[in-house]
């Protein structure tokens, strides 16, 4: 643990030292009330559209590595509002903004590598502007309310390798809209309501080198349908009607056709008979290819009705089974089921263990203290190297022998050795530790007998201070090193 918690302060103390000064922040009186250091301009207290003008207008621009506000009653983000700065990473996210107009990012357009707006409220978005940012590497639009992507969007960009569009509404993406990425390797779609596909939509080239990790909301499959390797978002009886449409206009054989769906979709293909009929109702001069209004008696499971009373009951006892509410509400166990997963997208899941359970007033608390050392950090970079943590352990008197070290070699007839699992030694010594970045500076063993009092603290803390005199002259000498102990209640002694 102790070691672990050394690594954690040596990588927090690299965290803050390893960047060298690229970027120099102006004045602090003309920050305010935006904060910066060496990854930006963090201007999260800004308050709203009005606040951030002032705050760009009274700090004039300049290279920034990146650019914060977030948590803001933002609305709009103007053309040229940021005119003058070079900015590396925008992070724009849950500000309520409803609108992006065409050159928010002008000034930008050639050093801008990332750009987020997740969790806002814009319908549609300026993807034209994309077109000038030739090093944009990353853009995350997510958790928005657009509907549609237009023709030729994402296309062209030479280092976009991640595009998140996950949480819309989009139900239409426009033709061509993610060709020719070569170093696309994310592409989320999750969570949309996709209708309408354009032509060559999601195309992907056959010889795409990076493409790890592409997300629809529905299974992915790939197709020869249109004379190049396309990537649709469902399998579905209309894609395959589609493409039969397609071999009958081209004059493609019905046989010929059916292998090749066969290819194309392998086990999800739909059957000869199928194919042969809908080529021949195409044949005939039939256009559409969805299904026909059919009469018969509508699904009384999965009304509205009983979506919202499966869910009432959900959130009244969030351990009911699937029976249960199938019995109560007189419907089978597989519509029900059908609603948990489909309709309402839960799913069950077992209670993790946590150290311990917070309350709403402790969990806030938590989340202050956090805010206040994040502000510190970023007041005085080298916070983290004056802490000096504190911390005990029980350290057991044995050694505990590896898997490799109790390897041995054995004939193929000889059973394989056995030994017994470790368990903890009744010798025990408590240790005191004190670290920072730099690795351990003081540490005790309890002496044998000894009782941990007030009177062994005072000892132990004047020894600590010996030790930084020592081993941290120059945090002895500046006398501004930082004690954080654990979070254990102090030892108590009766008198």
């Amino acid at each position: 643990m102790c070691a672990q918690r050394v690594l954690v302060f040596v990588l927090c103390g690299l965290l803050v030292t390893v960047n060298t000064v690229q970027y120099t922040c102006p004045p602090e009186n003309l920050v305010l009330p935006c904060t910066c250091d060496s990854e930006g301009i963090n201007c999260k207290k800004v308050g709203d559209d009005q606040g951030l003008k002032t705050a760009l207008d009274r700090i004039g621009g300049g290279s920034y590595r990146g650019f914060w506000v977030q948590n803001a009653n933002l609305r709009v983000l103007r053309a040229n509002m940021f005119q003058g700065y070079k900015i590396d990473n925008f992070y724009l996210e849950v500000n309520n903004i409803t609108e992006v107009q065409h050159g928010t990012f002008t000034g930008s357009e050639d050093v801008v590598q990332g750009i987020s707006i997740f969790g806002n409220k814009l319908t549609t978005f300026p993807f034209t502007d994309l077109k000038t940012m030739k090093n944009l590497m990353r853009i995350n639009i997510g958790r928005n309310q657009i509907t549609e992507i237009p023709d030729f969007a994402f296309s062209d960009h030479p280092r976009l390798s991640t595009i998140i569009l996950a949480e819309n509404q989009i139900n239409s993406i426009g033709i061509n809209a993610f060709q020719n990425l070569p170093m696309l390797q994310r592409l989320d779609l999750t969570k949309n309501a996709l209708t309408v596909l354009g032509r060559y939509s999601l195309n992907i080239n056959m010889h795409h080198p990076a493409l790890q990790q592409y997300q629809t909301k529905q299974y992915l499959s790939f197709t020869r349908c249109f004379g190049s390797f396309s990537i649709f978002t469902y399998l579905k009886k209309m894609d395959q009607r589609t493409c039969i449409k397609f071999y009958m206009k081209n004059e493609i054989k019905c046989a010929d056709a059916f292998r090749m769906l066969t290819v194309a979709y392998g086990e999800a293909t739909l059957d000869r008979s199928n194919v042969y009929r809908w080529y021949r109702m195409f044949s005939e001069g039939r256009e559409d290819v969805n299904d026909e209004e059919r009469a018969g008696r509508p699904s009384t499971s999965t009304t509205d009705e009983k979506i919202n009373e499966v869910k009432k009951m959900i959130l009244a006892n969030r351990r009911i089974t699937v029976r249960e509410v199938a019995e109560d509400l007189n419907i089978s166990i597989g519509s029900c089921h059908s609603i948990f997963i489909n309709d309402l997208g839960m799913r069950r899941v077992a209670a993790k263990f946590v150290p311990k359970l917070l309350n709403c007033d402790q969990k806030q608390h938590r989340m202050d203290i956090a805010n206040e050392m994040l502000d510190s950090v970023r007041d005085d970079p080298n916070l983290l190297q004056r802490v000096i943590t504190g911390d005990e352990a029980w350290v057991y008197g044995y050694d505990v022998e590896t898997k490799a070290q109790s390897s041995q070699w054995k004939l193929p007839h000889e059973p394989r050795p056995k030994k017994a699992r470790q368990v903890r030694s009744n010798v025990k010594v408590l240790l005191t530790v004190f670290f920072d970045c730099r690795g351990v500076a003081h540490h005790e063993f309890l002496p044998q007998g000894r009782t941990v009092n007030k009177e062994y603290y005072l000892q132990v803390m004047r020894n600590l201070r010996e030790a930084i005199r020592q081993k941290r002259s120059d945090l002895w000498k500046n006398k501004n090193w930082l004690l954080h102990h654990n979070n254990a209640p102090a030892p108590k002694t009766t008198h």
